[in-house]
């Protein structure tokens, strides 16, 4: 097969959050693909700081990396895609979470921002071992936000109906609801770069472990999950599932394609 196009997401796919790395068969994976002709792009709901980390993890970072589940496409550490959220949808959320004292904020160009900290902002950022966010009161006003965060339990999601159901929700703390901008996601990102190389649908391949890889896995022609994916519905929509990421699952799926040799 000549002409492919290969969209990674990052976290439990191509890094095992197990073994706290991406082993070396992945990494030789992706240098056969890449040395075979083919586009590799990886797709992460991590923000610009996922330049530095793909490239201590990997030794190399691909020309185009869609982060942000799709909001931003950097080529060579260069912005060439931006899709914030639109202005009037961010106010209604923080005007609600600021009458109800509900921190909220998200991912701004330069990272994370948050409008102030209480313990449940702390909470979250300490368990994730993660600096605190950057503060800015008004931060609706002076910044693009690329993903929302409000800093709820599921249970006071109610508190938001109406406003919550222009985001594709993702929980990721149990104080922590991350929103995702209906009109975004990986699949826009992932259209773009199609339409940009120019490749044939059949040709195209996407590997991913959560919910923000489901709409990724139905634009592509060939989509794989991880073993180790939590989530029935990427499951579900998948073409093949494959082995575990901390079990070589990259290297197994590509196999199973004859993309790389087989042991």
């Amino acid at each position: 097969m000549k002409n492919g196009i290969f969209f990674f997401d990052f976290d439990d796919t191509l890094f095992s959050h197990i073994t706290k790395r991406v082993s070396e068969k992945t990494i030789t994976s992706l240098r056969q693909l890449e040395n075979d002709g083919h586009i590799i792009i990886v797709a992460t709901g991590r923000g610009r700081e996922a330049i530095r980390i793909i490239e201590r993890e990997l030794g190399f970072v691909p020309s185009t990396v869609i982060a942000l589940n799709g909001q931003i496409i950097l080529e060579n550490g260069v912005l060439v895609y931006d899709n914030h959220i639109d202005l009037g949808s961010l106010d209604r959320l923080s005007d609600k979470a600021r009458q109800m004292d509900i921190a909220y904020g998200g991912y701004y160009w330069d990272g994370v921002i948050a409008n102030t900290v209480n313990e449940r902002v702390e909470r979250v950022w300490t368990d994730w071992g993660q600096p605190l966010p950057f503060i800015c009161s008004k931060l609706e006003t002076e910044y693009k936000i690329y993903q929302g965060q409000l800093y709820i339990t599921k249970e006071e999601q109610t508190f938001f109906d109406g406003i919550l159901e222009e985001y594709i929700t993702n929980w990721s703390h149990e104080y922590l609801v991350n929103l995702i901008p209906r009109a975004a996601g990986k699949s826009q990102a992932v259209r773009w770069c199609i339409e940009k190389y120019q490749i044939p649908h059949e040709n195209t391949f996407a590997f991913g472990d959560g919910f923000n890889d489901v709409d990724m896995i139905e634009t592509v022609c060939h989509g794989v999950a991880m073993g180790n994916s939590t989530s029935e519905q990427l499951k579900q929509k998948a073409e093949y599932i494959t082995a575990p990421s901390h079990e070589e699952g990259i290297y197994k799926a590509l196999a199973h394609y004859k993309l790389v040799s087989a042991e």
